[in-house]
Parts: C-alpha cells; sequence; structure tokens
C-alpha cells in the first residue's frame, strides 16, 4: 500500500482477547510394588485431552509525524485448537541396609499432538471525514499447525555413603526429542481457497543429550563440608525444512553437535551459635528452546512477527555465592546472599523495525549478561499457628550486545504469610513488588500483586478444599518500553490475572508422603550442568 510509504510514522495498536474458552479433561494412574522391603517397582501412566477457541481483535491506526491518522486497519481472528498429551514411566528402586545407599532406574516416554486452525479477517479503511472510513483493501486467510512432541528418557543413580564422612553420587541420563510442526497456510481469492506456498513449510526438529554425572561430599572435624561434582555432555540437535508442499526434499538447517564439562564445588563452614558459611561456584547450560529454533514465523499479526533462528546457540552461566545462614531457637532463620553471575551467549529477543513499520522479533545470541546483587531471606515463625517469610533481592544488571549496552540498579520483593486458623484451616496471604529492569533494547517496568489461598482439611487429612484469588487487586500488567536508533516504542499486556479458583482433593489408599516423595519423578527438560549439586 502505498500509503505505508509516508516516512516518518507510527503506529498504535491495540490486542483484545477476552473471550478464551478451554476444556481440560486429565487422568492419572499410578501404582508401586514391594518386591521386597529394600527393591521398589513402579510405573504411571498419563492421558489429557484438551480442546479451546481463542478469539483475538487487532485494531491498528498509521499516524503521521503530526499524529494525523491516515490508516486504519481491522484483524479478526479465531484460533480453535484440539490436542491430547500421554505419557509413561517406569522404575526401579533399591536400598540397602547401609543407611542412605540408593539405586535407582528409570524410563520414560511423553507423546503429544496439537492441532491449531485460524481464520483470520483484515480490512483496510481510509479515514475520509470524521467517524466515517472507506475500505481500501480486504483480506481472508486460514493457517492450520499441526506440532507433534516426543520425548524419551532413560535415567540411572546411585548413591553410595561410602563412610560417614564421604558421600559419592553418580548417574547418567539420556534425552531423545522429536518435535514435527507442520504448518499449512491458505488464503481466499475470489471465495476459492488457495495455499500459500511462500508461507506453508514442515520443520522437523531433533535433539539428543546424553549426559554422565559424579559428585562427592566430604566432611572435616565436623566443621567444614567439601562438595565437588563434574558432569558431562554430549548435546546433538539438527532442524530440517521442508520450504513449501511442492518441495519434498528436506534440507538442514541447522546442526549443532558439542561436548562440555561442567564443574561445581561448593565449601560449607558451620560455627557457633547456630551459623555457618558457604561458598559456591558453577556453571549451567541453558539451551534454546523449540520457538527460538523454529524459523516459522508467528502470523497472528502481520505487523509483529516473531521468527525463530536455527543458528542460536545455547547460553552457558558461571556462578558465584558467599552466603551466610544464622538461625534463633529453631523460630528465626536468615539468609544473606552476595553473588554474581556471568551469561554468555545470552539468548535475547532482539526487535527491528521494517520500513513499512513491521515489526520483526528474531532469538539472537547477544554478548553477555551481568548480574550482581545481595539477597536476604528472612522467615520468623511468630507463633505455632502464625510464620511469615520475607525476600528482597536488590541487584544491578547489564545486558550488552552489537555494541550496545544497557543496565540499571533494581529490586524486587516477596512477603508470604501462613496462618493456621485451626480446626484445619491454613490462610495464605502473599505480595510482591519489581522495580524497573534493564533489558537488552530497553526497561521491563515491573509489577505488583497480592494473592490470597484458603485451605480446609478433613475427614482425617485425606479430603481437602483448596480456594485460591490470584491478583486481588487486578495490578499484575506487562510493560515494556524500547528503545533503539531506528526506532522507539512501548506495550502494556494485560491478562485476567484476577482469578478465583477452587479445588478439591481426596487421597484414596495408604496415605504414606514420605514414600511418595521417595519416588523421584522423571523431568521432561534438556538444561544441564547442575553436576547434580
Amino acid at each position: 500500500n502505498t500509503l505505508l510509504n509516508q516516512t516518518p510514522f507510527s503506529i498504535n495498536q491495540f490486542t483484545r482477547a477476552d473471550k478464551l474458552i478451554t476444556q481440560t479433561h486429565y487422568t492419572n494412574l499410578s501404582a508401586d510394588y514391594s518386591i521386597s522391603d529394600l527393591k521398589t517397582l513402579g510405573v504411571s501412566m498419563n492421558l489429557g485431552v484438551n480442546a479451546g477457541d481463542q478469539p483475538e481483535s487487532i485494531r491498528s491506526v498509521w499516524l503521521t509525524e503530526a499524529k494525523v491518522p491516515y490508516l486504519y486497519r481491522v484483524r479478526d481472528f479465531s484460533a480453535l485448537s484440539t490436542g491430547y498429551n500421554s505419557d509413561g514411566s517406569i522404575y526401579y528402586r533399591k536400598t540397602f541396609t547401609r543407611k542412605g545407599e540408593d539405586f535407582y532406574l528409570g524410563a520414560s516416554f511423553s507423546n503429544s499432538l496439537t492441532e491449531n486452525t485460524s481464520l483470520f479477517n483484515e480490512n483496510d479503511f481510509l479515514p475520509i471525514a470524521p467517524n466515517v472510513g472507506l475500505r481500501n483493501n480486504s483480506s481472508i486467510s486460514f493457517i492450520n499447525t499441526k506440532v507433534n512432541n516426543q520425548i524419551g528418557i532413560a535415567q540411572i543413580d546411585y548413591v553410595l555413603p561410602y563412610s560417614e564422612k564421604l558421600l559419592l553420587e553418580m548417574g547418567a541420563k539420556s534425552t531423545l526429542r522429536s518435535i514435527k510442526t507442520d504448518l499449512k497456510a491458505d488464503s481466499l481469492d475470489n471465495q476459492i481457497k488457495v495455499n500459500d506456498l511462500n508461507r506453508s513449510n514442515i520443520y522437523n526438529f531433533f535433539e539428543n543429550v546424553n549426559a554422565a554425572y559424579f559428585n562427592t561430599k566430604y566432611i572435616f572435624n565436623l566443621k567444614y563440608t567439601l562438595m565437588a561434582g563434574l558432569r558431562l555432555e554430549h548435546t546433538y540437535i539438527e532442524g530440517a525444512l521442508m520450504p513449501n508442499m511442492i518441495s519434498q526434499t528436506n534440507s538442514t538447517i541447522n546442526g549443532q553437535n558439542y561436548l562440555n564439562l561442567f564443574p561445581n564445588v561448593a565449601f560449607l563452614k558451620k560455627m557457633p551459635k547456630d551459623q555457618e558459611i558457604k561458598f559456591a561456584y558453577s556453571i549451567r547450560i541453558s539451551r534454546p528452546g523449540t520457538d527460538a529454533l523454529n524459523p516459522f514465523p508467528t502470523y497472528n499479526n502481520p505487523l509483529d512477527l516473531r521468527f525463530g533462528n536455527p543458528n542460536v546457540k545455547p547460553e552457558y552461566t558461571q556462578s558465584l555465592e558467599l552466603s551466610y545462614n544464622k538461625s534463633w531457637q529453631s523460630n528465626h532463620f536468615l539468609t544473606t546472599s552476595l553473588y554474581y553471575r556471568y551469561i554468555e551467549n545470552n539468548i535475547q529477543r532482539v526487535r527491528s523495525v521494517t520500513n513499512e513499520g513491521v515489526s520483526i522479533i528474531q532469538f539472537l545470541n547477544t554478548q553477555y549478561t551481568q548480574q550482581y546483587g545481595l539477597e536476604f531471606i528472612l522467615k520468623n515463625q511468630l507463633f505455632n499457628w502464625w510464620n511469615i517469610t520475607t525476600n528482597l533481592n536488590v541487584f544491578q544488571i547489564a545486558v550488552s550486545g552489537f555494541n550496545l549496552t544497557n543496565q540499571n540498579f533494581t529490586a524486587n520483593t516477596k512477603i508470604l504469610s501462613n496462618i493456621k486458623i485451626g480446626k484445619g484451616f491454613d490462610f495464605q496471604l502473599s505480595g510482591s513488588y519489581m522495580l524497573p529492569q534493564a533489558t537488552f533494547q530497553g526497561t521491563f517496568q515491573g509489577f505488583n500483586g497480592v494473592d490470597l489461598a484458603i485451605k480446609k482439611e478433613f475427614l482425617n487429612r485425606k479430603a481437602t478444599i483448596t480456594l485460591n484469588i490470584s491478583d486481588i487487586f487486578d495490578t499484575r500488567d506487562i510493560q515494556v518500553q524500547l528503545l533503539n536508533n531506528a526506532f522507539n516504542g512501548s506495550f502494556m499486556r494485560k491478562k485476567e490475572s484476577r482469578i478465583l479458583m477452587l479445588g478439591f482433593t481426596y487421597r484414596f489408599g495408604k496415605d504414606d508422603l514420605k514414600t511418595f516423595k521417595k519416588n523421584k519423578k522423571i523431568e521432561y527438560n534438556t538444561d544441564g550442568g547442575n553436576g547434580g549439586i
């Protein structure tokens, strides 16, 4: 449209999605069999189905430098979704007569399929007079997206208390993940649906992570404790893109193959009067998720596109922490931590704007993010029926990349109050507050909110009713101020955060929470580098 060539200009957009409808059904079946007093075999199966509709309406207004509107765009769409997820796991655990010795072997598999069908209706209007519009352009399009996600995990762990002073841990874990995304785009031409080959794609993603770790813990003279560990990880990632429905040849657009060794060490010293000091150092890895790697753009809003980047690399975090712990008569606890974190190859969403006013967000590795600060955690048991936990984190953050650095001094705090009213009633009130924080291209303005929860147990603690109210005063929203040499802008996103939820739980069979907690759950994630410490 030639009207979009007027420069300079600005765009105001308002998106509304207040009729979200979702239906979710979930079932779980698990069983444990005690082969003997020291051996346990367990299985579990989960199945969930869901469906939903999320209609949205986007209103866009182009304004000249004098803030005079010269084009209106109305884009309405509905997104119907259906899907299911299933997973199963099996484990074998053996404990030994030696206290603390433990062997665990487990495997799991998860499969999910989600299909989204969207209908887009877009119209442009020219403002020829106040409150009067002349339609200039209109279009109708469709997008169908199918995502199949499969994850398989095998894990083995062994804990050996070699002596009263020495503890050894070792294990291995293998994770296989496969994700297939099939996107088909159509447009309406003279009332005939025509496939849009420029936007239709198939993307196959495969990831294999194999890891092995060894940890040790040694106690010196009952005052000093040394914990050290190493984790060796190998990662292989491959992504293949089928450009359109005509081409049947997959092209590998990203392949990553790397080996990492992650050391971790912690030193603890106990001091008189219930005090202790701890020093810790660790390296972690955070791999890019499929959203960051998938080259498919999002088409919900053609003026605000988001692309994955198949070449984005993992980020590495080095952490140093010096902490001090103090307790008073088992009623009051204080933890103070001085920390430093350096994130190399930090994965950021980087925004750019075309001459036509299209905003494009792409995942890129910036140079680093650096953070250092001081954190306080104070827990006070004021009475048998009332305790308060207060957290305060004050820190400096700097984000750097592409010859740009943005930094500021900020803080956040959270207060959690738990009250036992009596007769099985528990009352919890929490509040949080976050000051503005620097991002790579601007400032996250922070937020605050208050939550309330009430719990009642009855029938000899087998049944529980819970009532939760989130964001009581409806104050939580996301506001970001963007600043760049080529553009500036701001956006505010407000979800329906004030929500009331009522839940009921009933526990059948033997209520043995200690046994339940012992059964290790295999996590469906591919981050690593924590060395098990």
